[in-house]
């Protein structure tokens, strides 16, 4: 170097950023470098049921919709009949009274029970269904006298939608006019 040139750092070599691949639910051995979601945890899923129930006996729609997906649909394995399940939902509480089953004991957490989709095998599933949704199983606790307001159980298939779950699908045996 000369004497009179002004003296400049050495070289350093920058390496770029390292890029993940995005997040997914599950990932394959060949799938190279794999970044997995963050299970939610039983307790947000069983939080969506209890919050069904909170909603259903007081018959609040505004909050009762939000519990569900755009597409959600209720199943009756009885009869094999689908529906769009808000719509099915507000036809029963414009018919019955489910203020009803606020003198029961609300439903506990511990009386929900928890699947993983790939666990479960009594049907009912959506078509587009994804091992990454869970199902849960409520049993209902029943009004003593009068009519049945739910079958005895309520399944919800729940699917992950950033970080809570929505009701993509209701199963439950229930003759409703």
């Amino acid at each position: 170097m000369s004497e009179g040139a002004p003296r400049r750092p050495d070289g350093v070599a920058i390496d770029p950023p390292t890029v993940y691949p995005v997040a997914a639910p599950d990932a394959h051995a060949s799938d190279g470098v794999a970044v997995l979601e963050t299970p939610l945890g039983s307790g947000v899923a069983r939080g969506v049921v209890l919050r069904f129930w909170a909603a259903m006996i007081v018959e609040d729609r505004v909050s009762f919709q939000s519990l569900f997906s755009g597409r959600a649909a209720s199943y009756n394995p009885a009869t094999g009949a689908v529906e769009e399940a808000v719509p099915y939902w507000n036809r029963r509480f414009d018919a019955l009274d489910y203020q009803l089953l606020g003198q029961v004991p609300a439903p506990r957490e511990d009386s929900i029970d928890l699947y993983r989709f790939d666990q479960w095998n009594r049907g009912g599933a959506l078509d587009d269904s994804k091992k990454s949704d869970v199902i849960a199983v409520l049993h209902v606790p029943q009004v003593a006298s009068g009519r049945p307001l739910t079958g005895e159980t309520i399944t919800f298939q729940l699917r992950r939608s950033h970080d809570h779950y929505q009701i993509a699908r209701l199963t439950e045996e229930y003759a409703f006019p």
